[in-house]
């Protein structure tokens, strides 16, 4: 079948983007000065050419640029729709963008599970966002798929993750041809026992990536913030290394700078980290 559908990378960073605020350290000092340095917070977008549509997995801070850089793939420069993968700051503050005062987005079609939809639907300024008909609020379900086009679905697939205000979710994405894992948030692998069968399934996976190792924040407990660090899923993933790469990655990791040690480790183990702009067809 014909290329019709792609993935393009819109953000690889943690939820504070690269540099992160207040942050004059090593890893951020000269970022500020950079623009070609700094990168926007993980997102992926969806493009179905054949429908002519395309969606936004989560509305980060970094919104606008990104919604700028999907819909540049679009004829008609519009997105039609959004998924939310949970309620941290970095996967959905990015909604107030399409309240009268910036977007005065009508009925844009955003998927959320129950709880972020709750949450949303039940507190300012979110709420304003349904009662003033800028958005469309629709209730996804654990493992059951959503057609947005003849080609492409979206499957939401729970996970174990820090839920303080809402379940978390990663989503497989079904093309005309190859289907995709995103996962940019999770606790532990040892906590969610499907990933090694959801990996057997899809042709490639972007998954959390955000620490290297338990050394990058030092004065605080990395076990109060956890994820799994790569060093962890170079392991655990190992024979799956080929179809995974790394995204929501913390300004601390070293391996946004390919020319470190731990950089090279990833890809000499057969692994990927995700790049900003990039492009896989599915």
């Amino acid at each position: 079948m014909k290329n019709t559908a792609f993935i393009k990378i819109l953000g690889i960073a943690q939820d504070a983007g690269i540099p992160q605020c207040g942050c004059v350290k090593k890893c951020c000092k000269s970022k500020w000065k950079s623009p070609k340095d700094r990168r926007m917070v993980a997102s992926i977008g969806i493009v179905d050419q054949q429908a002519g549509k395309s969606w936004m997995i989560d509305a980060t801070p970094d919104f606008k640029d990104q919604w700028q850089m999907l819909s540049e793939c679009q004829k008609n420069n519009d997105i039609d729709g959004l998924f939310l993968t949970h309620g941290h700051i970095g996967h959905f503050t990015g909604l107030i963008n399409l309240e009268k005062a910036v977007m005065n987005s009508h009925l844009l079609k955003v998927w959320a599970m129950p709880k972020l939809d709750t949450l949303i639907r039940n507190n300012l300024p979110w709420r304003s966002l349904v009662d003033k008909e800028n958005i469309d609020l629709i209730k996804l379900s654990n493992k059951v798929p959503v057609a947005v086009s003849n080609s492409v679905l979206f499957t939401p697939v729970l996970v174990p993750h820090r839920d303080e205000f809402s379940e978390t979710v990663g989503f497989v994405i079904q093309g005309p041809n190859k289907k995709i894992l995103f996962l940019p948030d999770i606790d532990s692998w040892d906590e969610f026992n499907e990933i090694e069968n959801i990996l057997l399934e899809v042709d490639h996976a972007f998954v959390d990536g955000t620490f290297f190792n338990g050394n990058e924040l030092p004065g605080r407990d990395i076990t109060k913030v956890p994820h799994p660090t790569i060093s962890t899923s170079l392991k655990k993933l190992l024979p799956f290394a080929d179809k995974v790469s790394f995204i929501h990655l913390n300004h601390t990791n070293p391996v946004l700078q390919e020319n470190s040690v731990e950089f090279k480790m990833v890809v000499d183990a057969g692994f990927h980290v995700a790049k900003e702009g990039d492009l896989l067809f599915i």
